[in-house]
């Protein structure tokens, strides 16, 4: 029961938690750097096996969407119900993350070609950008909802490179637009909830009030989270553009 306890708890209350579970390592810890490897071998191993084997990729992402839209929704609600949000509407998605948790599963399951241009691309940035800068390992004992979190910003990366291995997607660098409009609009909604629907509650939703970055910068923060996304879009979508005219010149000659 102590193990369960344990498990499934959430709590607002640091000082409980720590107690609970024990104080952890933090970001860029050896759990940390784990889990970066971890990711790394898995986008490499899934990708190489469902290139093989289309068919199964196509059940990893029926699967996974439906998993990650139907547990994230549950924690959700569960978290509202609670009170682990203050106020409760404030467990609807805001964050760029927690927004793709429920985006990525329905454009993915109902296959919608042209959604997927949109949104893919933010959805692997959002879950690159938190396995990178890593915010769960505050506790030594992993919880349901760490475990929860840590899985489903996998899967916004892993979602989208399993529909390139089956071909049934891929990234161009003419579609750079369409992230961009994506990115954005995510950005004006979180500025609505921080500016407008949570105007009391000193919110900082995709952090664009506070800086984010794991250090402190003369220079507006702002336009350092510009040039990261600018760096992300440039290879994410540059490099496959490249790649494949590469190929085609060569079956061309």
């Amino acid at each position: 029961m102590k193990f369960f306890k344990k498990f499934f708890t959430q709590s607002n209350d640091e000082e409980y938690l720590i107690g609970l579970l024990g104080k952890g390592e933090g970001a860029f810890g050896y759990r940390h750097f784990i889990w970066i490897a971890l990711t790394i071998v898995l986008a490499i191993v899934l990708y190489k096996l469902f290139k093989k084997h289309p068919k199964a990729g196509k059940w990893f992402v029926l699967i996974s969407s439906v998993l990650l839209f139907t547990v994230r929704l549950i924690n959700q609600i569960y978290r509202a119900i609670k009170g682990l949000e203050n106020p409760w509407y404030a467990a609807f998605p805001f964050h760029l993350c927690t927004l793709m948790t429920f985006i990525i599963p329905v454009v993915a399951f109902f296959n919608l070609k042209e959604l997927k241009k949109y949104v893919y691309g933010t959805a692997i940035m959002g879950g690159v950008i938190t396995v990178l800068f890593g915010e769960y390992f505050d506790y030594k004992f992993l919880t349901f909802g760490t475990l929860e979190g840590i899985t489903a910003h996998m899967l916004l990366i892993y979602i989208p490179l399993v529909e390139i291995a089956i071909d049934n997607f891929h990234f161009d660098i003419k579609d750079w637009w369409k992230t961009t409009i994506a990115m954005a609009t995510c950005c004006l909604w979180a500025t609505l909830g921080n500016l407008v629907i949570f105007k009391d509650y000193n919110k900082n939703f995709m952090y664009l009030r506070r800086n984010a970055l794991p250090f402190d910068t003369k220079v507006p923060f702002f336009l350092i989270y510009v040039l990261i996304y600018v760096v992300f879009l440039l290879i994410m979508q540059g490099v496959p553009t490249l790649y494949r005219n590469k190929k085609n010149k060569e079956k061309t000659n």
